[in-house]
């Protein structure tokens, strides 16, 4: 390993819930505002970046979609998904994790998704024993991944690294985006939600993996 720190993403990039969150989230939409999106909408909405994919919704149906109405909604919707174990870690998650552990890299968690959902399922599956340190962008950073590096910053001072030995591990481009523009090194997770923004990750980050599996041979 040429880096001696590994921030993670979540869903997306240590799990696959990605399409989870989407479909849900579309089902939300359908049933607040009274419309139906077809199949086609529903697999561009599920590519999307949250935000972006609130901007969309309402622009296919022409409508205003309530940005807090549609999250608050899938904070009630989704975690049972999590607490069910419906949501599988993506593959070789848990070998790579004890990998980087038996080799002394400082490992941690840097995600979207609440402290209140995550860490009950990363304590189920395994994973948390394996992570330094938990920073969420809702209840630590107070801003979005697209709107700034505030929560890999918090995590990367918990390491006590620099972005020059520090990796974060992310699925989804406008994070990578906000990662690299702040002077961080980036390794690409594959995941089927990228859609047509694969082509572009590939083009921005370090490092671009299918599973785990590759950075273990």
């Amino acid at each position: 390993m040429d880096f001696k720190n590994a921030i993670f993403d979540m869903d997306g990039t240590l799990i696959d819930s990605m399409s989870v969150w989407r479909n849900i989230q579309v089902d939300i939409i359908e049933d607040i505002y009274g419309v139906k999106f077809s199949k086609e909408e529903r697999e561009k909405l599920i590519c999307l970046y949250y935000k972006e994919f609130i901007e969309c919704a309402g622009k296919f149906k022409g409508i205003e979609v309530s940005y807090n109405e549609v999250t608050e909604e899938s904070y009630r919707r989704v975690p049972p998904k999590y607490i069910n174990g419906e949501i599988s870690l993506k593959p070789y998650v848990l070998d790579f994790l004890k990998l980087l552990k038996s080799k002394g890299i400082g490992t941690a968690l840097a995600t979207a998704t609440r402290k209140e959902i995550c860490v009950p399922y990363l304590k189920k599956t395994g994973i948390y024993q394996y992570l330094d340190c938990i920073y969420t962008t809702e209840d630590d950073a107070k801003e979005e991944k697209h709107q700034s590096s505030k929560v890999y910053d918090m995590a990367l001072e918990h390491l006590k690294g620099t972005k020059e030995d520090t990796v974060i591990f992310e699925d989804v481009l406008v994070c990578m985006q906000t990662a690299k523009n702040n002077g961080y090194r980036v390794y690409a997770v594959a995941d089927r939600c990228q859609g047509d923004t694969a082509n572009d990750i590939k083009k921005i980050c370090e490092k671009y993996i299918e599973n785990y599996k590759d950075l273990m041979e």
